[in-house]
């Protein structure tokens, strides 16, 4: 081929790459260029240029684009930040989206062992048809999952050399895709005097290349520290990990998984194994399951140091020296439709109320569309691999939401007992019901991005991402706004909340609902003592809570299930002791959940302590200094002058500034103008923890009203003190729809 045609290929290349990266991030491409490359493709003989470019075409003709393949191409940020796109081999092309830098290794001693570098060799005189492990590189899992693999034709990667080079294009499973591109280059290899290299034994050189790719991905280091087979096994075939206890199945169990064809084994050693085992096992090391014998009832199991040593191990051997079972599942054969969805779990947001709540959390919905069948469900929740090996490996997991549970938002999302939730994937089984639908919630330790993937026979199986839950709803608030215990004066000051709950589908004006509340705060150290009520809404005094808890609870704080109504509005009143924060900022959530599998319509707004009565503009509040004139009688006066030619609606509350259990109050309100007596309290009470309300007071036009508040202590013994110790303040709060002018007058 001249220069000038190579020179023209490797533009049409760049040309279609640069393509590529502008329509998979921004979802759009301007057609003048597609038809540009389109052109280029119909001169070139390139089969793999070609395939590239109607690929391409392919995907902007669809509605939407691939949003598949679009949104893999989105995070395909990997390891060391390199961008690992989800590019079939076949039609990479010649030109590399990363440099493919050599592998090393910091061990002394394996450079005075390999002390040259040649290309990759072929081992063909290698006496073995098997696949083994080199000692020097701690991959037996990437070793049992290549034995596995080619023992049972599971579909590896197929290395494509890029012409004249030393470089090679092959796809691995991770982030999300099942055709991630990898670049690998294999002209140094570290090698000894007789020409041994730092590879695995292989006759077939792909084996070798796919450990190099493999290494480079996850370590770019010779010095690995492994994996595990189920792991290693799912990134080159894309078979479904999972991971298990020997325990959980029987002898029984397993002989038929490995005899379904569906199914690779493997088993993981404990780090100390028992005194009684015959079996010379090597502690922390992975052996591959190449049959297992129903009639002796023994695991016939390979070493990927040396895998032609067969070694024999029986269920009870299991059971005492292996910690983990490696089992990876053939979903192409299992199951017809996959499915997935890609999305970011921010910790910030999702984890900011610490506790393991069901709030803020990424939450799936799982439909079942057909009439008659019961449908099998397996998810896979994938970690994406992070830019770097020091960054924290997330626990993550899956969990059934279930929205008609009483404790529904009391839910801690425990971890699954015998689950393996810190190593990048989650498998869950399940089966649903004919036109039934499930919720599933994912709980993750860190922020990440994930993938969740669906496997299902039937395309009846809907799965979207809902992160709705049903019938709930919160609000949140910060510090200093709820901060007055049950006993202070002050405590209807405190962040307030009216709700109502309406009915979406009934027709009927009222009928009985159960609603749960909670109050969570964001932070667990120091714990804040919490707690809630809720009163109807013009129980303006506080006189009936209708919940019954007193206690205060830390950090998060729970009501029984409440009998209430519908179409009638209730009052919340939220309180904390922030005595213990030292200047701590603080998030507080409060929650309302409606127990109901009919949807409801939850109204909570935040009720304003100098509006609560309705719409008035005008508020004022009074501090008047309580002297006692006697031993045990104080008494105040405030007059109010109406200045309008209009009636004036007006809400009055009295109380006191602390909470003194010997003081009894008595109030009255005069038309001085008619001498018409408005309101009064006849007779000395305890002042209620809302105070002392008139909610709907009338003050004539150019009426003088006169409000006469009268305190008498019923301890003769403490008048002074409560005079020096206390801060013994009442206080008169007015609000009203008019311009009202008020005078205090001391007696």
């Amino acid at each position: 081929m001249s220069n000038v045609n190579e020179k023209s290929r490797w533009d049409a290349w760049e040309t279609l790459n640069s393509l590529r990266l502008e329509f998979y991030k921004h979802g759009k491409l301007d057609n003048a260029e597609l038809k540009k490359i389109e052109r280029s493709a119909l001169k070139s003989t390139d089969a793999s240029f070609i395939e590239g470019v109607l690929q391409l075409k392919e995907d902007m003709e669809l509605k939407n684009g691939n949003a598949i393949r679009r949104a893999a191409w989105l995070t395909s940020k990997g390891p060391r930040n390199i961008h690992y796109f989800p590019i079939n081999s076949k039609i990479a092309g010649p030109i590399p989206f990363y440099n493919s830098e050599v592998l090393l290794t910091m061990d002394t001693s394996l450079r005075n062992k390999y002390t040259g570098n040649q290309p990759l060799m072929n081992e063909t005189n290698y006496p073995y048809d098997c696949v083994s492990q080199n000692g020097d590189i701690e991959d037996c899992s990437l070793v049992c999952s290549l034995i596995n693999s080619r023992l049972h034709g599971a579909p590896l990667p197929i290395p494509v050399l890029i012409e004249n080079t030393s470089l090679y294009n092959l796809n691995l499973h991770f982030n999300g895709s099942d055709e991630r591109l990898i670049t690998v280059d294999v002209s140094t290899i570290p090698t000894t005097n007789n020409l041994s290299q730092l590879s695995l034994h292989s006759k077939n050189i792909n084996d070798k290349i796919i450990e190099r790719a493999y290494l480079w991905l996850m370590d770019q280091s010779y010095d690995t520290i492994g994996s595990n087979t189920a792991i290693d096994t799912f990134r080159l075939t894309g078979y479904l990990p999972e991971i298990i206890k020997p325990n959980i199945f029987s002898f029984d169990d397993y002989f038929r998984f490995f005899n379904s064809k569906l199914c690779l084994m493997a088993l993981g050693t404990n780090m100390s194994l028992s005194t009684k085992s015959k079996l010379q096992l090597k502690t922390g090391h992975d052996y591959s399951i190449i049959d297992i014998n129903k009639s002796t009832e023994l695991f016939i199991i390979s070493d990927p140091l040396k895998p032609w040593n067969i070694l024999r191990i029986s269920y009870e051997e299991v059971l005492n020296n292996i910690s983990q079972v490696y089992l990876n599942w053939n979903w192409q054969k299992a199951f017809l439709v996959h499915k997935a969805i890609t999305f970011k779990y921010d910790s910030k947001v999702s984890n900011q109320f610490q506790m393991k709540t069901i709030f803020d959390k990424p939450i799936f919905k799982i439909v079942n569309k057909s009439t008659k069948n019961i449908e099998k469900i397996w998810l896979l929740l994938e970690t994406h691999l992070k830019s770097s090996k020091l960054e924290p490996l997330s626990i993550a997991y899956l969990t059934e939401l279930n929205e008609l549970s009483t404790t529904l938002i009391s839910t801690v999302l425990e971890q699954p007992i015998n689950d393996a939730c810190s190593i990048g994937f989650y498998l869950l089984k399940f089966e649903i019901k004919p036109n039934m639908t499930k919720k599933l919630i994912c709980y993750s330790s860190h922020t990440d991005v994930f993938t969740l993937h669906s496997y299902s026979i039937s395309n009846d199986i809907i799965m979207t991402r809902d992160d709705t839950i049903k019938n709930t709803k919160s609000i949140h608030f910060g510090n200093g706004q709820a901060i007055y215990t049950l006993h202070d004066p002050l405590y209807h000051t405190n962040q307030s909340y009216s709700l109502k709950i309406t009915n979406q589908s009934e027709d009927d004006d009222f009928s009985t609902v159960f609603i749960t509340l909670q109050l969570m705060s964001n932070i667990l150290n120091p714990q804040i003592p919490l707690h809630i009520y809720l009163f109807h809404y013009d129980d303006y005094e506080l006189l009936n809570p209708l919940s019954i808890e007193t206690n205060y609870e830390f950090s998060q704080f729970n009501t029984t299930p409440l009998s209430i109504m519908t179409n009638t509005r209730y009052r919340i009143i939220c309180s904390t002791d922030e005595s213990y924060l030292f200047g701590t900022k603080v998030i507080y959530k409060l929650t309302c959940n409606v127990l109901s599998d009919q949807p409801k319509e939850i109204a909570m707004n935040q009720i304003f302590i100098n509006n609560e009565a309705g719409n008035m503009p005008y508020f004022e509040e009074y501090k008047f200094p309580v002297h006692f004139q006697t031993d045990n009688y104080s008494s105040l006066k405030l007059n109010f002058f109406s200045p309008t030619n209009q009636l004036t609606n007006s809400f009055v509350r009295i109380c006191l500034f602390e909470n003194i259990s010997t003081l009894r109050v008595k109030y009255h309100i005069i038309d001085t103008s008619s001498g018409k007596l408005l309101s009064n309290l006849r007779e000395y009470g305890v002042i209620p923890i809302g105070g002392f309300v008139i909610p709907n007071l009338k003050i004539p036009i150019n009426a003088n009203l006169k409000l006469v508040i009268e305190i008498r202590n019923e301890d003769l013994n403490n008048v002074r003190e409560l005079e020096s110790r206390y801060n013994a303040n009442a206080i008169v709060k007015v609000s009203s729809d008019r311009k009202l002018i008020l005078r205090i007058e001391l007696f």
